[in-house]
């Protein structure tokens, strides 16, 4: 069988991926192997193996793949957010620097490998739909660090030509997202609030495009296999909601009596009213 290497298996993208493999029995035509700082214990449990594994470590990423030589590879390791600069420049590319540099040095014949993007690399933009040729015009220091990790995979390919496939994702939701992103914070606000709470949020009136995780586990897995090498897809719906509009559908699902309070220190100095992506590329992948 094929082996797919997963790095950041236990994060939010990871979790949900490992969900998706399980539930379409994957598993039984591919050997999966997930790797993350932390395992908690675990070896296998019938559908991945299980490593720990210092990820920021170039040495052991290439101990790793001199041993596990996978035919497929997908990075799901990142953070994103208000964290330093220093810390996204060497975990967003660092990390993926580590694993070209690595595949280069074991002479690996990599069929694909898959990268995680973000519509921040797009930034202000000027026209939408954004389209995977858009320029890139990032407005925080976590867009940036995408587009350095994207011009690094583009580096070690055109050096060494090494395939990847880099999946810019838009917004997401779902269960386990991180309290950092606006649709994180008011879940777990709403969790533990009780009926006649006000529910805290900033600019809420911007407009984004959103997709649920479990569909864009099974993008990515297309984009993996199928997606033409060395390529950039945008992972979106192709159209764009209100932040308000998903906010007051959260709490209507609640059941609880909840009001909303804008908090003017959490409104961004330099916000994006509007963004939606094209998906046709993505929707064109057999």
């Amino acid at each position: 069988m094929n082996r797919v290497l997963i790095l950041g298996i236990n994060g939010f993208i990871g979790t949900h991926f490992a969900e998706y493999v399980a539930s379409n029995h994957l598993y039984k035509r591919y050997e999966f192997i997930g790797i993350d700082k932390n395992i908690d214990q675990k070896s296998t449990d019938g559908i991945f193996q299980y490593r720990q594994l210092d990820l920021l470590s170039p040495d052991s990423m290439n101990k790793l793949l001199q041993e596990v030589r996978p035919d497929y590879l997908m990075n799901f390791a990142g953070i994103f957010g208000s964290t330093k600069y220093e810390n996204l420049i060497e975990i967003n590319v660092g990390i993926t620097r580590s694993i070209f540099e690595g595949i280069h040095a074991n002479t690996l014949s990599i069929k694909n490998m898959l990268l995680i993007g973000s519509a921040a690399e797009y930034g202000n933009v000027t026209a939408l739909p954004v389209r995977e040729t858009t320029g890139l015009n990032p407005i925080n220091d976590y867009g940036l660090s995408k587009v350095f990790q994207y011009y690094t995979a583009k580096y070690f390919n055109y050096i060494y030509t090494i395939p990847y496939s880099l999946a810019r994702i838009f917004n997401v939701f779902g269960k386990g997202l991180s309290a950092d992103l606006s649709i994180g914070f008011f879940l777990k606000q709403i969790e533990s609030a009780q009926d006649g709470d006000s529910i805290i949020a900033g600019n809420i009136d911007t407009k984004r495009d959103f997709l649920d995780i479990s569909t864009v586990a099974a993008h990515l897995w297309k984009i993996l296999l199928s997606g033409k090498p060395n390529e950039v897809y945008n992972v979106c719906s192709g159209h764009s909601v209100t932040i308000r509009s998903i906010l007051e559908k959260m709490i209507n699902e609640s059941g609880k009596t909840l009001s909303i309070s804008i908090d003017q220190s959490r409104i961004k100095k330099f916000d994006i009213m509007d963004m939606y992506g094209d998906n046709s590329k993505l929707l064109s992948i057999s």
